[in-house]
């Protein structure tokens, strides 16, 4: 069984808040967009990434019969299909946007998918968002930044912690609504009693360490509870940005889905 809760924070600097999260408990779908491209602009993108890959994947399953908009890929599972294309159509619909109105060229997303089938998670992202599993008192990232100096850790040019503090650390490679197409690769990953997914905004971890976000996963807590010490802990070492988590505990308690 699933528990489920989330929170957004637009932090202490900012005065508008451009995350935007979406849980649908029936499908068992979980998404953190952050927008990008300032004024308005970012809140449109990051709701209508969100909403977008909702739409089709409630489409998908609901439907026998339904065209797929970019073909599909006999290797991939059913699973991987859906949530390539609900993508790929999320990048779509933010790049018209932009072209249709002056004040939203430009804007873009990032964005962390989770999608549970039974006892499996199936996820992907764009940018920087992140996806974390913890299990047994550890603390994995699921997901590797879609960025500038992720790419130069990759290539050995600067070390991890270099990279928390370098000034590029917030140009991503990767976003809904920069190019016509975007490479998205699914994988999955299968859930045991106790495991705990979180999805946040890079307002989370650029002030919060994973030992703190580790520490605060592991206390005995409602997701609900577990949300708001992540928040309040990003604002008090700051707050620089827009802080959202998306937070799900897998339970065999048989207390069923809230």
């Amino acid at each position: 069984m699933l528990t489920s809760a989330a929170l957004s924070d637009p932090g202490r600097r900012r005065q508008v808040n451009e995350d935007y999260y979406l849980i649908n408990r029936r499908q068992d779908l979980y998404i953190l967009a952050d927008g990008m491209g300032g004024h308005a602009a970012g809140e449109v993108a990051s709701l209508l990434a969100a909403s977008t890959i909702e739409e089709f994947l409630v489409l998908i399953t609901g439907s026998a019969e339904i065209t797929w908009p970019f073909g599909y890929n006999v290797r991939l599972p059913y699973e991987h299909n859906v949530l390539q294309t609900a993508v790929q159509l999320a990048n779509s619909g933010v790049s018209h946007a932009a072209q249709q109105a002056e004040q939203y060229m430009g804007m873009g997303a990032t964005v962390a998918v989770v999608w549970v089938r039974g006892t499996k998670a199936f996820y992907c992202h764009i940018g920087d968002s992140r996806i974390y599993l913890h299990r047994d008192t550890q603390l994995s990232q699921l997901t590797q930044d879609h960025s500038l100096v992720q790419e130069q850790v990759n290539r050995g040019l600067i070390t991890p912690e270099e990279a928390k503090t370098h000034r590029l650390r917030h140009v991503v490679t990767r976003a809904i609504g920069g190019r016509d197409s975007v490479d998205v690769t699914v994988r999955e990953h299968d859930l045991a009693p106790g495991d705990v997914l979180l999805l946040c905004s890079d307002g989370l971890t650029d002030c919060v360490p994973d030992a703190e976000i580790c520490r605060i996963l592991g206390l005995q807590a409602g997701p609900e509870e577990l949300c708001q010490q992540l928040v309040a802990a990003a604002n008090q070492a700051g707050g620089d940005d827009n802080i959202t988590v998306v937070l799900i505990q897998s339970s065999d308690d048989g207390a069923g889905k809230q």
